[in-house]
């Protein structure tokens, strides 16, 4: 399977450079593929999980065995000069390498870099991204509810929900390994919350309900409408949990494989919750037959 990925992606790469693949007539040896790149032919190395190892850039890293888990093989022939790929660099400062990583996902993805002479390699910058994001608070909503608890709300009555504003806040973290940094930032998305029997998303923190201030026919768009009671639930409440989604992005500076890439949706630990459900009753008073 990397064997026809790694195909796939010179094919890719060619195309971007606005080039033809290699002819037919190309002879390259034993465990490369032929592939056309910035208008020549490149032989690429085409490695089988726990076959040879990949070259070492200069100043050593990457590969197995350095900080980043990229696998670095150089481009030969190198790209003629003056092309895109050299992003304005000549052979005489350094080379491009066809940087190999795995995507997370067991596939692996393919893209040309331009490494100075005597430079070591960068260190990933996506993993850079999620060691600073495993160093981040993300919020664990503080569950508040209108009717609060310990108070009863009823079926069909729209039960407030929301948590403290300042909890719905945008993070960052920056994280530096050598002459690279990498900045995380931590959007506010959607928070689930999860009422028992069923679900509601909210976009923001919710509004906040205050005894005796509210005015009347005060709405809000973080609210939840039981229609059953928790009479038959363990404690006769249902259990509430609200958890926070950030989307996640990254920014690198300094010496970068990449500027800038995203972690996706991440959700935050869940704050909790009980009540009970009741159901009113209404008495029905007739005059004298």
């Amino acid at each position: 399977m990397r064997r026809l990925s790694f195909i796939v992606a010179v094919a890719l790469v060619s195309a971007l450079l606005g080039t033809a693949s290699a002819g037919a007539d190309t002879v390259c040896p034993p465990g490369t593929e032929p592939g056309s790149i910035g208008g020549g032919t490149v032989c690429i190395p085409v490695v089988d999980p726990g076959g040879p190892g990949p070259d070492t850039p200069p100043g050593g890293g990457g590969g197995n065995g350095g900080s980043d888990p990229c696998n670095y093989y150089i481009a030969e022939p190198q790209p003629p000069a003056g092309t895109a790929v050299w992003g304005g660099h000549t052979s005489d400062e350094g080379s491009i390498y066809i940087k190999d990583c795995e995507d997370g996902w067991g596939g692996w993805g393919f893209t040309l870099v331009f490494i100075p002479n005597g430079a070591a390699t960068p260190p990933n910058p996506a993993s850079l991204a999620r060691r600073a994001l495993g160093q981040m608070h993300l919020a664990v909503p503080d569950v508040h509810l209108a009717p609060a608890p310990p108070a009863k709300t009823y079926v069909g009555l729209d039960t407030w929900l929301w948590m403290p504003p300042g909890q719905w806040a945008t993070l960052r973290k920056s994280i530096t390994a050598g002459t690279t940094t990498v900045t995380v930032t931590a959007v506010p998305e959607s928070v689930e919350w999860d009422m028992g029997p069923g679900t509601k998303i909210c976009r923001s923190a919710g509004r906040e309900w205050k005894v005796g201030e509210m005015p009347k026919g005060a709405t809000t768009s973080c609210s939840y409408k039981y229609s059953k009671v928790s009479d038959f639930q363990p404690d006769k409440m249902f259990r509430i949990t609200a958890t926070l989604t950030y989307q996640v992005d990254w920014t690198c500076s300094g010496n970068c494989l990449s500027p800038d890439g995203s972690l996706g949706n991440v959700d935050g630990l869940p704050g909790t919750a009980s009540i009970r459900v009741s159901e009113r009753q209404s008495v029905v008073v007739g005059g004298d037959d």
